[in-house]
């Protein structure tokens, strides 16, 4: 019976393997999409602080070609001034370059507005460029390693399902059959360790005397509240661990 009792713990450790693999073909590929996603998220937020300084540098210039272009209408106006004839059209002239002027100063202003904005951003992009290189390594790294793990899951799943029909013809078809009703009925844990006259599948306690019973390997023993089979664990000093 000892024999039996290690096949089937042989048997849940490889079962469980076996719906652990199952459940990663279902969630690896939602959190490397996931991953894909916050990787994406990330390089447009950082995309958009880089593209205000764009903007800022770009009404910068624009500003520059309105002042150079106010400029030379001052200058034409002053080339026309000696050909005034009235005192009217001269006011007139002073008028408009005056206003020119003030539009000048406004440019200047905003020129240098624009400029300390640019300097200001330019120089907490630096710190957030850091920071987002930082956290696209590693979530590019965690993707990679989960894109392989995901590469391996058929071939590692064929080779314990066949490592779990090897074992299942070692064991006998009654007790195979209480395995696997077991193994439906408790979300697919059907054998669990006895230790310090505890279940570990249901963290009930257990009766001394069917404790001592479960030491001795002679016989199937069920948990009395969760019927699962109770087996001691592999080392005899982790009973009382």
């Amino acid at each position: 019976m000892k024999e039996q009792l290690q096949m089937l713990i042989r048997l849940q450790e490889l079962d469980s393997k076996i719906r652990l693999h199952d459940r990663q073909e279902t969630s690896f590929p939602k959190e490397i999409e996931k991953i894909q996603r916050e990787i994406d998220e990330r390089a447009e937020a950082f995309q958009r602080e880089v593209e205000k300084i764009e903007t800022l540098e770009k009404e910068r210039r624009q500003r520059e070609r309105d002042l150079e272009a106010a400029a030379d209408q001052i200058k034409k106006i002053q080339g026309r001034l000696p050909e005034v004839k009235t005192n009217k059209e001269y006011q007139a002239f002073l008028s408009e370059i005056d206003h020119l002027k003030e539009k000048m100063d406004q440019y200047e202003l905003e020129i240098i507005e624009r400029l300390d904005k640019v300097d200001t951003l330019q120089e907490a992009l630096k710190e957030k460029e850091a920071a987002y290189l930082k956290e696209k390594e590693k979530l590019e790294a965690r993707k990679k390693e989960l894109t392989e793990q995901l590469n391996h899951l058929p071939d590692d799943l064929k080779g314990l399902k066949a490592r779990r029909d090897d074992l299942e013809k070692k064991i006998p078809p009654d007790l195979l059959k209480r395995y696997h009703t077991l193994l439906e009925k408790r979300a697919g844990v059907a054998v669990v360790y006895a230790k310090n006259e505890i279940c570990q599948g249901c963290h009930m306690n257990i009766p001394p005397q069917l404790f001592n019973q479960i030491q001795k390997c002679e016989k199937i023993i069920l948990c009395p509240h969760c019927n699962r089979i109770l087996v001691p664990p592999e080392k005899p000093d982790e009973a009382a661990a």
